[in-house]
């Protein structure tokens, strides 16, 4: 995070799930709307969880299916 300093945030995100919103002084603003948490991160805090949810959302996509990831289905 920067020197800058803080100040009216711009809305990225948005739903009745979550907001996101980035601070002028360079951080992320992550609200859980539902849980009443708000988590401040950085750049690469940010990269990393974006990462890691990518991997929760496939292994949840693939149990909503009814499989394991990286099995195959049996002929």
């Amino acid at each position: 995070m920067s020197e800058r300093r803080c100040g009216p945030h711009t809305k990225l995100v948005e739903n009745d799930n979550l907001r996101i919103s980035q601070c002028p002084c360079g951080s992320y603003h992550l609200n859980f709307a539902k849980r009443g948490l708000t988590v401040q991160v950085g750049e690469a805090e940010a990269r990393a969880l974006a990462a890691g949810l990518g991997v929760v959302v496939r292994v949840a996509d693939a149990e909503a299916r009814g499989r394991a990831l990286g099995t195959l289905p049996s002929n």
